[in-house]
């Protein structure tokens, strides 16, 4: 029902890297789960993302291009003339927490864990 994204009323959706369709992993921003896109009925599971191929690459082609950054996150957007196109990077903040939470933990065993302890 928005006209503009907002963090507040998104989906997160997760796709599988090997296949590039969406799992059953569909969850509402305060991460009630769904299977639908709430306006438009849109059922994810199963669903190929077009283009999700050709955006992999072109994010692991950047990312090989920043040495220096062991962890960014790309925002793409896939469109149908153009293909995938960045229209955000974050070096700084990534936004793990929805991957983290639906398959993490991410960084297991690199001691993230006991960073709070005093040493």
């Amino acid at each position: 029902g928005d006209t503009f994204f907002r963090a507040a009323t998104s989906i997160f959706a997760h796709i599988d890297l090997e296949t590039g369709r969406y799992t059953d992993k569909v969850k509402h921003s305060d991460w009630r789960p769904t299977d639908r896109h709430p306006d438009t009925g849109f059922v994810f599971k199963d669903q190929l993302v077009p283009g999700f191929h050709e955006a992999l690459a072109a994010c692991r082609a950047a990312h090989a291009k920043l040495p220096a950054m062991l962890y960014v996150g790309f925002d793409v957007a896939i469109t149908e003339d153009e293909g995938p196109m960045f229209f955000e990077v974050n070096m700084g903040h990534s936004g793990i927490a929805f991957s983290e939470a639906s398959h993490g933990p991410i960084f297991k065993g690199l001691g993230w864990d006991r960073l709070h302890l005093k040493p």
